[in-house]
């Protein structure tokens, strides 16, 4: 991704973050799934995830990108860290 200009009044969208639009983030996910997986990532599977709102489960990460050295385990954890309230 290259980097815009960022405009303050912009409302954040020159900034690129992959909240901002659903379309952003899953074009994220794959780019970075796809760096590190052989052959094309499921896009059913990156629905399913981003879908999922944070309940992310070890499966749903595998059937993403299974990559040997992650651990997905960790992964459903921190989603679900970020749905507890701080």
């Amino acid at each position: 991704m290259v980097p815009r200009p960022y405009e303050k009044s912009d409302g954040f969208s020159g900034v690129g973050l992959p909240a901002l639009s659903d379309d952003a983030c899953r074009d994220l996910v794959v780019q970075f799934c796809e760096n590190e997986v052989d052959g094309e990532v499921s896009p059913a599977a990156v629905a399913a995830l981003l879908g999922a709102d944070g309940r992310i489960t070890e499966a749903m990460i595998r059937a993403v990108a299974d990559v040997p050295g992650w651990d997905p385990a960790k992964g459903a954890a921190a989603a679900a860290a970020f749905r507890r309230p701080q």
